[in-house]
């Protein structure tokens, strides 16, 4: 009788202690899922309000298309460097192998992408386009082939990082770390 309670109770603990982890890593990636959503909307809102400022600003000086331009050039640059923090959280994800949470911020950085493309203009736009293929390379490999999908992110910082050392030789005031 204690042999079959004893060998019962092994099961039970190794079956915890298996299903378990399963269980707490699944509340965690919800919760992180929200917070990004959550933090990505007040990034909108933030960036809306400076918008509205600054036009508004810009239309009492009467300075409306210079300042018009200087907008949307920093407001792209700050959508690139959004997506750029977003590409780094990707880059930690796949070193990790955790490649759920690394799909789900990729195609976060998908829609970022689309955002930006919508504020880009002139050369601004190709560069998106070109950023926009490496990162579709990323996504559909990262399944399959981890190393190459870990190679396709290096490339899409490396890409991204260029774009913002081009857009500070033009004059404009941005600086990431």
């Amino acid at each position: 009788m204690r042999t079959v309670l004893a060998v019962i109770l092994i099961v039970f603990l190794a079956g915890a202690y298996y299903v378990l982890p399963l269980l707490i890593d699944r509340e965690p990636v919800r919760l992180r899922r929200e917070i990004l959503e959550l933090s990505q909307r007040l990034q909108k809102l933030e960036e809306f309000m400076k918008n509205e400022a600054l036009t508004k600003q810009a239309a009492v000086t009467g300075e409306t298309g210079t300042d018009a331009t200087r907008i949307q050039k920093n407001t792209f640059n700050t959508a690139l460097a959004n997506i750029r923090v977003h590409i780094l959280k990707v880059k930690i994800d796949l070193m990790l192998k955790n490649t759920a949470i690394a799909k789900s911020e990729l195609s976060i950085i998908d829609e970022a992408m689309q955002r930006a493309k919508t504020l880009a203009t002139g050369e601004d736009v190709k560069t998106v386009e070109e950023l926009q293929s490496t990162l579709k390379k990323a996504m559909t490999k990262i399944d399959t082939d981890l190393p190459a999908a870990m190679s396709n992110v290096d490339i899409l910082w490396r890409q991204l990082s260029s774009q913002l050392m081009r857009s500070e030789g033009r004059g404009q005031a941005v600086r990431i770390p």
